[in-house]
C-alpha cells in the first residue's frame, strides 16, 4: 500500500511493515494479521482475514474509523477518506468524501486525493467527490480498471489501452503513445502500470524521477505523492522518486 509520503507492505505472517513519513502515526501498524493494506494521505488501512477493516493513523480521525460490522474484499484510501467494496460490489466510504452513487455495483475501485472512481459491473466508470478539474467526469466506454490522482483519473479499456481525464497540468492524463497495460495505479501527480511483460511504465510529473522506473519484472506497482514502489516478481520491493521522508528506503 503506497500513501502520499509512506508505504506499507505485509510480511509472510500478514503483519504490516510501514516506512516513510509518520506525522500522523500512519506507520504505527497494529500487531494484527492482515490480508491486504492500503495507504492514504496520513493514514493506513488493512483487511483482516474475515474482511473486517482496520485503520490506523490519520490527521482526520474519520478516515481511520471504519463502520462497525462490515466486511469488504477491497479497500482504497485518499487524502482524508477510505472506501471499501464488499463481495456484492457495493461501496461504502467514510471520512471526508461524498457517498457513492446509490445502488451502483462495482468490480474495481480506486481513489484519488479527494475523489473516487469505480468500474461498474456493466463496465462503465462512475466517479464521485471533488470534480474541480473534471477528474470525476469519466468518458463513456467499457473499462476493466481505474486509477485516481490529485486532479486526474485514468482507466484501462477492455483492450488494455489507457484513457485519462481531468487536469493534464503535469502530464498526468498524457500516457505514452500506444501504451498497453494490464494494471494501473495513480498517485498525486503520476500514473504507473504494468505491461504484459511485467515491466513498469509511468508518466506525469518528472521533478523526482517517477516516470523513470527501474528495469525488471514486477507483479505490483503503487504511486504516492512524488514517489513510487513496485514489488519484484521475486517479492523484493523497489522504490524510486522523492525520498524526503525515507519513503523510498524499502525494507
Amino acid at each position: 500500500g503506497v500513501g502520499d509520503w509512506h508505504n506499507c507492505v505485509l510480511d509472510s505472517d500478514g503483519q504490516a511493515l510501514c516506512w516513510g513519513f509518520n506525522d500522523s502515526s500512519q506507520l504505527d501498524a497494529p500487531s494484527t494479521a492482515l490480508i491486504s493494506v492500503v495507504g492514504g494521505g496520513g493514514h493506513s488501512c488493512g483487511l483482516q482475514a474475515d474482511g473486517s477493516p482496520l485503520c490506523w493513523g490519520g490527521a482526520s480521525p474519520e478516515a481511520s474509523t471504519p463502520p462497525e460490522g462490515m466486511q469488504f474484499v477491497a479497500l482504497v484510501a485518499g487524502q482524508s477518506h477510505t472506501c471499501g467494496m464488499d463481495g456484492d460490489g457495493l461501496v461504502t466510504c467514510w471520512g471526508n468524501i461524498d457517498a457513492p452513487p446509490e445502488g451502483s455495483r462495482f468490480i474495481a475501485i480506486d481513489s484519488g486525493s479527494q475523489h473516487v472512481c469505480g468500474v461498474t459491473d456493466s463496465g462503465t466508470v462512475l466517479c464521485w467527490g471533488n470534480n474541480d478539474q473534471g477528474q470525476s467526469s469519466p468518458p463513456t466506454g467499457n473499462f476493466t480498471a481505474v486509477a485516481g490522482a490529485l486532479n486526474a483519473s485514468c482507466a484501462l479499456t477492455d483492450d488494455n489501452q489507457v484513457q485519462c481525464w481531468g487536469s493534464d497540468e503535469n502530464g498526468t492524463t498524457s500516457p505514452p503513445a500506444d501504451t498497453s497495460l494490464v494494471t494501473l495505479s495513480g498517485g498525486s501527480f503520476n500514473m504507473c502500470g504494468l505491461t504484459d511483460a511485467q515491466e513498469v511504465a509511468c508518466w506525469g510529473l518528472d521533478s523526482d524521477g517517477v516516470p523513470s522506473p527501474p528495469a525488471g519484472g514486477f507483479s505490483q506497482v503503487g504511486v504516492g505523492n512524488t514517489h513510487a514502489c513496485a514489488r519484484e516478481t521475486s517479492g523484493a520491493i523497489q522504490c524510486w522518486g522523492n525520498n524526503s521522508h525515507g519513503q523510498t528506503d524499502a525494507p
